[in-house]
């Protein structure tokens, strides 16, 4: 066994990173389940639409073929190329596949290579709120200063928070639609009001987080690449996760102007070197699915209604902010508290995710993932329901 009576100096802005929240809770009840805990996962964004046979059969064919050896650190050009015409198909619009892209392992890394490469120790940053915990927790490890943007998701009263909050000392602004935890997605109007502030501060940089932009429940699609006025200074950070049920591939890209993905190329080739080529050639033809999305689209858009349905009328429970895409339910419970989830996985079994991950002004409130099975998506609702009845009336 290994001595660890060794005290490792870390560098001092580990200080500044702490663990994901979602992540935290994930292992904790993966832990209760490794000592013969029976948990029902509903913290976890894990899609329960099936993934697309194409997806599986393409990897067991690139891997037959031996596509296993290194690639470019950019990605396969014919992804790009796919990932380039998705964007033409869906907005009409062009996007150079050999200087605007870059594939990477996952959003979240797309995410972490852009924020690195663009603060620096003091730097003022907007944080769309409430808003999934890594932009925050990434902003901290670089230094960045952090403002935070509390939406209410209606037009005039954000747009007036919005501009109080900038500055010429800011440097970027984080967004997310649809919203990770709420499931909201904006009108374009919406994002066009938040455009034209935007125009007003031309050093001002937008990254907008996009991995759910296919998942709206009424099939109306909008992406900030919309607003061409903006896209000299946009970061869209995007992937293949949720659309397409390809959490485990862990690939994802980013997409900017040439002059940032340079600077990401060289952070790709000295850490990662490049991703799998077998698991780039699942995407190429996955991303030709548009079937695919509309059923999906279909399938979470019923499950959520079924699920809101259920808990209309619940006592104790209440919903500021109702779902028009994706999976996620974020609602907010009377009399809850920061550690609720934490209390409901120990005595109940039921994974979720404290409302406080996604700001402090959530700590009231409770994340749940609709995707599972329907069974077992009630019976772990019902748990919730039962545990808020007996121990917080």
């Amino acid at each position: 066994m290994l001595k660890s009576d060794f005290n490792f100096p870390f560098s001092n802005s580990m200080d500044n990173l702490i663990e994901s929240n979602t992540s935290s809770i994930f292992n904790l009840a993966k832990s209760l389940e490794n000592q013969g805990r029976s948990v029902i996962h509903l913290e976890i964004g894990e899609p329960d639409y099936h993934i697309p046979k194409i997806t599986i059969d393409s990897v067991k064919s690139s891997i037959d073929n031996n596509q296993t050896n290194y690639v470019l650190g950019q990605g396969l050009f014919e992804l790009r190329r796919e990932i380039a015409n998705y964007y033409k198909r869906r907005f009409n619009i062009d996007v150079n596949p050999k200087k605007e892209l870059i594939v990477t392992p996952g959003a979240k890394f797309g995410l972490y290579l852009t924020l690195y490469s663009l603060i620096n120790p003091g730097d003022e940053v907007i944080i769309i709120k409430p808003s999934w915990p890594t932009y925050s927790n990434l902003v901290n490890l670089f230094g960045g200063k952090i403002k935070e943007f509390p939406l209410s998701f209606k037009i005039n009263q954000d747009i007036t928070i919005f501009k109080s909050l900038l500055s010429e000392k800011t440097k970027l602004l984080i967004i997310n639609f649809p919203n990770n935890p709420t499931s909201i997605m904006v009108n374009k109007n919406y994002l066009k009001n938040l455009v034209q502030i935007i125009l007003a501060y031309r050093n001002l940089i937008i990254i907008s987080d996009e991995i759910y932009m296919e998942l709206t429940h009424d099939g109306k699609v909008n992406s900030m690449i919309q607003f061409s006025d903006i896209i000299n200074r946009l970061v869209i950070i995007s992937g293949f996760s949720k659309s397409f049920s390809m959490t485990g591939f862990r690939l994802g890209y980013v997409l900017a102007p040439f002059q940032l993905i340079k600077v990401l190329l060289k952070l790709v080739s000295n850490t990662i070197t490049c991703v799998p080529p077998f698991i780039q050639m699942a995407a190429v033809h996955t991303l030709q699915l548009d079937e695919h999305i509309i059923n999906a689209r279909k399938f979470y858009k019923e499950k959520m209604e079924e699920v809101i349905k259920f808990l209309k009328d619940k006592d104790n429970i209440s919903f500021p902010f109702v779902p028009n895409s994706s999976f996620y339910l974020f609602f907010k419970v009377k009399n809850g508290y920061e550690s609720l989830a934490l209390d409901i996985l120990n005595k109940t079994g039921v994974a979720t995710i404290p409302g406080i991950a996604f700001g402090e002004n959530y700590k009231n409130f409770l994340r749940i993932s609709i995707t599972r099975d329907t069974d077992q998506l009630f019976k772990g609702i019902s748990k919730i329901l039962s545990f808020i009845e007996k121990n917080l009336t």
